[in-house]
C-alpha cells in the first residue's frame, strides 16, 4: 500500500510540473486562426464590411522580426470562401506563444513583398462600386493562437448628394456623376498605418450611384481644388452640370 501511494504521490507531482511549466504557452506551436471584423463610418455594403470582405492579406513577423520561420510569414493571402465563416490562411504559420506582431490590409494584392504598399483607387468607381478602392488597415500583437483582426478605412469618401431646385420632381434625372481633377495612387505604411498623400496624373473618376440622388466615390488623401461634373436629363433634353468649390480640398486620412 506505501509503494502505491508514493508512485500517486510521484506521478501527481510530475503532472504538477509539467502543468506550470506550460502554463500561458497553452496553445504554443498551434496554427493561428483568424477571425476579421471592419470598423469605422463606411458601413454600407459597397465598401469592404466584415459581412462582405472575402481576402486580405496578412504579415506576422516572430519574437526576432523575421518572417521565414514557422512563425512568421510575408503576404500571407487569407480568405473566405463565400457562404463560410471561417478564415484560411494560404500558408500557416504557428503560436509562438509571446512576441509575435501582425498587420492586415485589403484588399489582397497578388506578389506584393516589402512594407510599404502602393496602392490606386478605381477610375469607375460607378461600376465596380467601392469595394475594390476601399483600403482597409490593421496592426497589433499575436497574444492568442485565436487572431481576432479589426480592420479601419485608411482613405477618404467623397458623398454629393444633388438637388433639383426649380424643377418639378419628375422633370429631372441625374444619370451619372463624374469627379475630375483629383489623383488616384497612394502608398501605405504597413508598419504603422501612415498613407502619403497622392501621386500620379489627375484622373476623373466616375461616381458610384448609392441613392436616387446620392453618389459617392473613395479617394486618395491629398488636397486638390475638383469639380463635380453632373449628367442629368431634364425633360427629354440631356445636360451637364459642372459644380468647382471656390477653394481647395483637404482630404485626410481614415
Amino acid at each position: 500500500m506505501r509503494q502505491t501511494i508514493m508512485l500517486m504521490a510521484a506521478c501527481a507531482a510530475l503532472l504538477a510540473g509539467c502543468t506550470n511549466e506550460v502554463g500561458e504557452g497553452l496553445g504554443i506551436d498551434t496554427p493561428i486562426q483568424v477571425t476579421a471584423s471592419v470598423e469605422g463610418i463606411m458601413t454600407t455594403r459597397a465598401e469592404n464590411t466584415e459581412y462582405n470582405l472575402d481576402n486580405f492579406g496578412l504579415f506576422i513577423k516572430d519574437k526576432d522580426g523575421g518572417y521565414d520561420t514557422n512563425y512568421g510569414g510575408e503576404n500571407i493571402k487569407v480568405s473566405k470562401p463565400e457562404g463560410e465563416s471561417v478564415w484560411t490562411l494560404a500558408n500557416e504559420v504557428l503560436y509562438q506563444g509571446s512576441g509575435q506582431s501582425y498587420y492586415a490590409y485589403a484588399p489582397y494584392k497578388e506578389g506584393h513583398t516589402g512594407e510599404s504598399l502602393t496602392f490606386t483607387v478605381d477610375a469607375d468607381q460607378a461600376t465596380n462600386d467601392l469595394q475594390g478602392s476601399d483600403l482597409l488597415y490593421a496592426a497589433g500583437y499575436v497574444d492568442d493562437p485565436t487572431l481576432a483582426i479589426t480592420f479601419s478605412h485608411k482613405l477618404s469618401k467623397l458623398t454629393v448628394t444633388l438637388t433639383p431646385d426649380g424643377f418639378a420632381e419628375d422633370e429631372v434625372s441625374f444619370t451619372g456623376v463624374t469627379l475630375r481633377g483629383t489623383l488616384t495612387t497612394t502608398t501605405l505604411n504597413l508598419t504603422d498605418g501612415a498613407v502619403n498623400t497622392a501621386s500620379d496624373t489627375a484622373t476623373d473618376i466616375k461616381m458610384w450611384k448609392s441613392s436616387t440622388n446620392t453618389y459617392e466615390c473613395i479617394l486618395v488623401p491629398q488636397e486638390v481644388t475638383y469639380s463635380v461634373l453632373i449628367n442629368a436629363e431634364v425633360g427629354s433634353e440631356q445636360k451637364t452640370y459642372v459644380y468647382t468649390p471656390s477653394a481647395a480640398y483637404k482630404f485626410e486620412s481614415d
